[in-house]
């Protein structure tokens, strides 16, 4: 028995190449008419600023608190590269996780309150 339920279509399968995901994005703010006459460079504007904001963000706060957090680790005899990997890995790690158990939890409680 499938218990995989296409978001686009509602229906039951086995398969996920019955339901393409692309279906599940919000439409773009440009049609192609417009992204061929140079929309596409809005796009990459765009995806600039992101990643500059990004950097500055990392540089100002996640940085700076991994710091903090280190030297108490030092205190523990832990060394600075054994601390900052650790927290390095688990901080950029951290919003997959909660993004995981959120996806999660939804499936089951939509798996609960189903009708079969």
């Amino acid at each position: 028995m499938c218990e995989h339920v296409c978001v686009c279509t509602g229906i039951f399968t086995c398969s996920s190449l019955n339901c393409l995901a692309y279906h599940e994005f919000p439409p773009d703010a440009f049609n192609n008419k417009q992204r061929e006459q140079g929309a596409i460079i809005i796009h990459s504007l765009v995806v600039i600023y992101m990643f500059t904001a990004l950097a500055i963000v990392c540089d100002d706060f996640f940085v700076a608190s991994l710091d903090k957090i280190c030297v108490k680790f030092q205190k523990l005899g832990f060394s600075a590269d054994v601390a900052g990997a650790t927290f390095m890995a688990a901080g950029s790690s951290a919003p997959e996780l909660f993004t995981s158990f959120i996806g999660q939890s939804q499936h089951q409680l939509a798996s609960m309150f189903e009708i079969r």
